[in-house]
């Protein structure tokens, strides 16, 4: 394992340890679904609409450009339970994309690194 990785691992770390601040924020990719079942209510979850999650990412970058800057992770909870990105790959391409496809062209942002993280 390269030092790259193993430093970018410590940070994942580190940052679910701690948990979201004013500059770093969770975004998850599921939604809660409630089903009823007989008398039984049945809660299960499935992968958010992927307009929605990037809008998310849209908005939280936007933000983070107007203040001071800061982290998102996509595919953990507020509670700092990693739940991932239940997407295909081309899905999660459209993600990756979303601080150009999602942000109005005049309003760049300096993003400095998107990163698909394989966490267990």
């Amino acid at each position: 394992m390269n030092t790259e990785l193993l430093k970018l691992k410590e940070r994942v770390e580190i940052a679910l340890e701690i948990g979201e601040s004013y500059y770093r924020e969770f975004k998850t990719a599921l939604e809660v679904v409630v089903e009823t079942v007989g008398e039984n209510r049945i809660k299960s979850r499935r992968p958010r609409d992927l307009k929605e999650v990037c809008h998310d990412i849209a908005k939280t970058l936007v933000a983070f450009a107007n203040a001071d800057g800061g982290e998102m992770f996509v595919g953990v909870e507020d509670d700092n339970n990693v739940t991932g990105v239940q997407y295909n790959d081309e899905k999660i391409s459209v993600l990756l994309k979303a601080p150009t496809t999602h942000i109005h062209p005049d309003t760049p942002l300096p993003i400095k690194r998107a990163t698909i993280i394989n966490y267990d």
